[in-house]
């Protein structure tokens, strides 16, 4: 029976997780700060120690759509790993073009397809492609880092 709180990938910014592992079963939670990720690892042990925690109930967790997500990698991972004109050129991107398209979706619907269109219609507008491979890295790294924290298995871009 375990609980423990650490960050999968270290470096500030970066967001915590809580691991699970009690009766050969495992799980691993996103929580995001260290004082949040204690607090949490905390009742599970409570929990696992009465007998009501249940691996099961942990599977429900709401995926996030693609735009919760993209808010909270611009707000903690992007300042970290790019100056800070990438980052207000991100934001734009993400505000005006990709968010109107993507933003509602869960993070799972987005395929290939959705992002060959998505392209597509932006050659068509007239946005040259520079403009469209800036689209395509700020989609990208978004996505890199939901497969990094396990929320999707692969990288659609």
């Amino acid at each position: 029976m375990g609980v423990t709180v650490r960050q999968k990938m270290k470096g500030k910014g970066n967001p915590w997780w809580v691991f699970v592992a009690h009766n050969n079963k495992r799980t691993s939670r996103m929580v995001g700060d260290k004082k949040a990720a204690e607090e949490v690892a905390g009742k599970i042990q409570a929990r696992l120690q009465l007998g009501e925690f249940d691996f099961e109930e942990q599977k429900g967790t709401p995926e996030p759509t693609f735009k919760e997500y993209a808010d909270s990698w611009i707000a903690m991972i992007a300042p970290t790993n790019c100056k800070e004109s990438t980052v207000r050129s991100y934001q734009e991107l993400l505000r005006l073009h990709v968010l109107p398209v993507f933003g509602s979706l869960k993070l799972k619907e987005i395929n290939r397809g959705k992002l060959k269109d998505f392209f597509a219609a932006k050659a068509l507008e007239g946005y040259a492609r520079s403009s469209a491979s800036h689209m395509k890295a700020v989609i990208s790294n978004i996505l890199n880092n939901a497969v990094d924290n396990e929320t999707i298995p692969t990288n659609v871009v």
